[in-house]
């Protein structure tokens, strides 16, 4: 159900002394059932793997690199400028939409810097929804760095409204006039494209995001806004990357509603009030990437990696960016997700299972990053979770069967297991993983999981890694 409401809006104007860095610059352009636990039984299918090659392909080839783009020079920015107070008429809202599809309300405005000479700066947005009561729905805050003397920008987000029906949207800004006119960027959005996703009916818009910095961007926020042939806003929507190394670049995905291909579109990258910066961060090598692995069969991707936690302390999991890139340097898909607590030393395999490609985009390379995160105080000292008696099951669909076994005196809670499996080369070639339930103290637990070996193979070893998760509960 698609519903458009009246709306309404205030522009409060007050000064506001926020620290502010650039990158706003717009470009245009589940839960699966667990499988069924049987006695083992192993068939090997003949199958013709396609692995994912390093040019469009019309034969099987080589498998993909993981490359590592060259360094991007960087560039600073010493001048210094005036920080004024508004007057209070400098910003305007321009253009409004509100749509409520279900239980999600889109809201994209167009906002103006109405002065001509100064810019405006650390402009704070704060977009208000309530229902047909009056009642509040949700809030939600917006940060744009700058507007430039006379120009316009866009800015786009989305509410969970569940049951209620929204009527109102108000938005109050804050901001501050700078003569300062010119803004390093560290952000930048490059090689956009469009494709089509059959199996959800959607269109999606994937991109690059391009760190021309030496410091690392925590939880960016990115904004879609798409406008029709006449020039009206027909969609918003929004997306989050979860890191972008420094000099470096990661891929992203934007999903639309539009039932047509967008094509007067463009996409911002903001800042969000949890954003942060890792200021030549020296981070990264915490974790060390020791084998890693992904193949294509049809439009299917698998594959997995190794990561070890190289410091002493204990890292409250790791998120990875995996990105698949076409041979024009557009993305395919791109996969990011963050697993398990990492005690001192710890070497664990991860695998994403099955990644399904959307349209006709045929991966040429890849990259992979992880980064981790925070480190903690935990109550163990080391991973208490060991795998017995794992087996490969390849009917009706592959899964793995194994025992989950805790060596320490108290039940661990939500366990997370990932299994990597391997050719007769030793080679990756796929897995899965899942979360298990409570594991008794001193006790054992006996799971099962899907898993996607390419092509269908019969792998020649297997390899689990149950784990602490990061919402174990220990001794419940």
């Amino acid at each position: 159900m698609v519903v458009n409401k009246k709306v309404s809006f205030i522009v409060l104007i007050v000064v506001l002394a926020i620290a502010s860095f650039a990158c706003n610059l717009p470009i245009n352009t589940e839960d699966e059932p667990s499988p069924p636990v049987q006695d083992p039984a192993v068939q090997a299918p003949a199958v013709q793997e396609q692995v994912l090659p390093t040019e469009i392909p019309t034969t099987p080839v080589e498998p993909i690199i993981e490359t590592e783009p060259a360094p991007i020079e960087t560039q600073t920015v010493t001048e210094e400028f005036v920080l004024l107070d508004p007057v209070g008429d400098e910003l305007e809202v321009v253009e409004t939409y509100f749509v409520q599809t279900d239980s999600l309300v889109d809201i994209a405005y167009l906002l103006r810097n109405n002065h001509q000479e100064m810019s405006l700066v650390n402009i704070h947005n704060k977009i208000r929804v309530t229902d047909v009561n009056g009642a509040e729905i949700d809030t939600v805050e917006i940060l744009i760095d700058f507007i430039k003397p006379g120009e316009t920008t866009e800015i786009s987000d989305r509410v969970w409204a569940a049951d209620q029906q929204f009527d109102t949207v108000s938005i109050e800004s804050t901001y501050q006039l700078s003569n300062q006119t010119e803004f390093f960027e560290p952000l930048e959005i490059i090689n956009l494209r469009t494709l089509y996703d059959e199996g959800y009916n959607d269109y999606i818009i994937t991109g690059v995001l391009k760190n021309v910095s030496p410091d690392l961007y925590l939880d960016m926020g990115l904004q879609f806004i798409s406008r029709d042939a006449t020039g009206v806003i027909n969609d918003s929507s929004i997306s989050n990357v979860p890191f972008v190394p420094g000099n470096d670049q990661v891929g992203f995905e934007i999903f639309t509603t539009l039932e047509e291909a967008p094509q007067n579109f463009k996409v911002y990258v903001r800042k969000q009030t949890w954003s942060d910066v890792d200021i030549n961060s020296e981070r990264m090598k915490e974790l060390q990437l020791l084998d890693f692995k992904f193949t294509t069969y049809k439009d299917i991707v698998g594959g997995g990696f190794m990561v070890k936690n190289l410091t002493d302390k204990v890292l409250d999991g790791f998120t990875y960016s995996l990105n698949f890139y076409a041979a024009d340097d557009t993305i395919c898909t791109n996969l990011t997700n963050f697993a398990f607590v990492l005690f001192p030393g710890q070497t664990i395999g991860y695998s994403p299972g099955e990644i399904y490609l959307p349209g006709d985009c045929v991966p040429a390379y890849y990259t992979l990053f992880v980064y981790p995160n925070q480190i903690v105080d935990h109550q163990l000292a080391s991973n208490p979770l060991t795998a017995e008696n794992v087996v490969y099951v390849n009917e009706p669909d592959p899964y793995v069967y194994l025992t989950i076994v805790n060596s320490h005196n108290q039940s661990i809670g939500d366990p997370t297991v990932s299994v990597l499996l391997y050719n007769e080369n030793d080679e990756i070639i796929g897995g899965g993983y899942a979360y298990g339930e409570t594991v008794p103290a001193n006790g054992r637990y006996e799971m099962s999981l899907w898993v996607n070996p390419t092509g269908n193979q019969v792998p020649a070893r297997i390899e689990a890694y149950p784990s602490v998760s990061l919402w174990s509960e220990i001794g419940e």
